[in-house]
């Protein structure tokens, strides 16, 4: 009997070319416009800033943009600072149980960057982070958003990264080691932390977990149905929806 892992790997590895409906193409350049220009709106406000301020600190390989300034850092922090402001003044997308566009867009900016695609790569790895996102949230059910952003930003970054099958497979299970988040957010009165918690921290986990696959790092080929598996960690939750309609309903097309 196949595992979740196997069809959700399949598919994964299949975005990099598979024929996508006009109006997915459409929702995504419109939902990637947007973001970066929540990016760039939200680079003025004190996420934004704090974000920017953390990167400059951090210093490191003069790689990838932070929208909005001169800077340019590491793929990491590039994520990291783009995704604090991607949420800064909540101007960037949403659909009824997600905010994908401020996680996903960066993690998938700074990779796209780093590893010179073009733009149709780009667009098929957002419209992919925002399905696989979207599903993890649905199975599991979690307290905060930034669960399901987490490996959504993995889903878009590792594609970029043209990972093979085992590599997405151990992907996947250390976008699970970093997934967390709690609504404890809403104690913050600067909305400082919801950005992180949103956006900031689920885009820097992405992109870490797939650069520390691409350095060699091994791990858990089944983290979701095997041994001490996620399933069983949050039990109970409903797995089949991590496959439901994968390919056929778009996330971005229910996005506003």
């Amino acid at each position: 009997m196949a595992k979740i892992i196997d069809g959700l790997v399949e598919y994964m590895m299949a975005a990099r070319s598979a024929k996508l409906p006009m109006e997915v193409i459409q929702k995504g350049k419109s939902h990637l416009l947007d973001s970066l220009a929540a990016v760039v709106s939200g680079s003025t406000l004190k996420p934004g800033k704090l974000g920017l301020q953390h990167a400059r600190a951090q210093g490191g390989k003069e790689e990838c943009s932070v929208l909005g300034t001169k800077l340019k850092t590491t793929p990491i922090l590039a994520a990291f600072a783009n995704g604090m402001s991607g949420h800064a003044d909540e101007t960037d997308d949403s659909n009824s149980q997600l905010h994908p566009g401020c996680a996903i867009v960066p993690a998938a900016m700074a990779m796209a960057e780093s590893h010179d695609r073009g733009g149709d790569e780009l667009l098929r790895a957002v419209i992919l982070g925002y399905d696989i996102g979207f599903r993890f949230h649905q199975a599991f059910e979690p307290r905060s958003t930034s669960f399901g952003a987490t490996f959504g930003c993995a889903a878009a970054a590792g594609i970029l990264a043209e990972l093979d099958d085992l590599q997405m497979r151990y992907l996947i299970s250390y976008a699970a080691q970093q997934a967390s988040g709690s609504r404890a957010w809403v104690g913050d009165d600067d909305h400082i932390e919801k950005a992180f918690d949103y956006a900031g921290m689920p885009a820097r986990n992405g992109v870490t977990a797939t650069l520390v696959i691409q350095s060699g790092f091994t791990g858990n080929r089944d983290v979701l149905e095997g041994d001490q598996g996620i399933i069983k960690t949050y039990a109970p939750c409903d797995p089949a929806k991590i496959l439901s309609e994968l390919g056929e309903r778009f996330t971005i097309t229910s996005c506003l």
